[in-house]
């Protein structure tokens, strides 16, 4: 039976996963759904709207069989680290086809692999970025502009597949309307971005909302408050006030004298925005920007970041997720979490818990993540 992996954020859970979800399901009825989803934090270093249970349980609800968390030190870091680590994970959990959205599905993300550079400082330019430059460079070996933020991703995927031992099927599928980018849900659209879902929400645009999402996820929006990066203000300006340059320097990605624009950036801003504002600049994106951030906040440090995956956490599942559950206890070296331990807690899953009670202070809850059991939907099997 095919295995078929996805990687997600669900920030939130919207129609147009639900038709990612219906094409996966139309290329092989029988196969077995799998997803690694982020957690509270999503790769371009903000918080979730919603948490990541409520998520993944959105997510079998409509068609998923298992939802697993993508551990932190791959969640929320650059696409190609992104993309490499969860391109591994969907291998080890047994995965022999992955599913991704591309604004550009056709374009030949085989041959841009083949033209990657063998030696990155030969290109590295100072007045741009990492990604800039690396992009600029294929373009000049292809003639393929790959500027999308999605398309870009695809590209990580299949460099991250080319370089497994028995690689899987890579099925790219365009994005359906929406651009990942779009900030405005248009009149009438059942299909919106994630952006522009997350700003609705933000703004009580409850009617064009409901348009677009399912009925798990407009009442989650409409009932809890919505986290956002506002709410760790306080806390992130504790951390970079009360921390000296050396010690801001063991934290993960804290390069090139950041520590010191971050500093004076926090003495000279009323308000996370400003904050953002302040440090940014042509070489600091504001995503960059945003992920530094939450390794502040979380105290990381590269050796945490750089360790292999190992775990994985269970979310939710049914039937046939309970049943690939089984055929993969101990398999390819992965620990599936499905009860927390001590051991688990203080050990592989310590920045993760972090993270979780982070996003805790910041959605004002008492919620205990950590003891929290994956989500079981009963369904009958397929």
């Amino acid at each position: 039976m095919a295995v078929i992996g996805i990687i997600a954020e669900y920030n939130p859970f919207h129609n147009g996963h639900i038709k990612q979800l219906e094409f996966a399901r139309k290329l092989d009825k029988d196969a077995t759904i799998i997803v690694a989803m982020s957690g509270n934090w999503m790769q371009r270093g903000e918080p979730a709207i919603i948490d990541k249970w409520q998520r993944a349980k959105a997510a079998v609800l409509h068609g998923t069989n298992l939802v697993v968390e993508l551990p932190l030190n791959v969640s929320v870091q650059p696409a190609d680290i992104f993309a490499n680590g969860a391109i591994k994970l969907l291998k080890q959990l047994g995965c022999d086809k992955v599913i991704f959205g591309a604004e550009h599905p056709d374009l030949n993300f085989k041959e841009l692999v083949e033209n990657r550079p063998g030696n990155i400082a030969e290109f590295h330019q100072f007045d741009q970025t990492y990604a800039t430059a690396y992009q600029n460079y294929l373009t000049d070996q292809t003639g393929i502009k790959l500027k999308d933020s999605n398309d870009i991703l695809a590209y990580g995927y299949t460099l991250a597949n080319s370089q497994l031992t028995d690689p899987m099927e890579l099925i790219p599928m365009a994005r359906v309307v929406a651009g990942h980018q779009d900030v405005e849900i248009a009149s009438g659209a059942r299909i919106a971005s994630a952006q522009s879902i997350r700003s609705a929400a933000q703004r009580g645009e409850f009617v064009k909302l409901d348009q677009t999402v399912p009925i798990e996820t407009r009442k989650l929006i409409k009932n809890r408050p919505l986290v956002n990066w506002s709410q760790a203000w306080p806390l992130l300006k504790y951390r970079l006030m009360t921390s000296s340059p050396s010690q801001l320097r063991i934290i993960y990605q804290m390069t090139e004298g950041i520590e010191y624009r971050l500093k004076d950036a926090v003495a000279n801003s009323t308000n996370i925005k400003a904050f953002f504002e302040n440090v940014k600049s042509k070489r600091y994106t504001y995503t960059r920007i945003q992920r530094l951030c939450v390794y502040v906040l979380l105290q990381t440090t590269t050796d945490q970041m750089n360790t292999r995956i190992k775990t994985t956490r269970v979310l939710a599942f049914d039937d046939k997720g309970r049943s690939q559950l089984h055929h993969l206890k101990g398999w390819n070296g992965i620990n599936l979490i499905t009860r927390m331990t001590q051991a688990w807690a203080t050990g592989p899953y310590l920045i993760d818990d972090t993270a979780d009670q982070v996003w805790n202070l910041m959605a004002q809850t008492e919620s205990n993540q950590l003891n929290q059991k994956p989500i079981y939907i009963s369904k009958k099997m397929e």
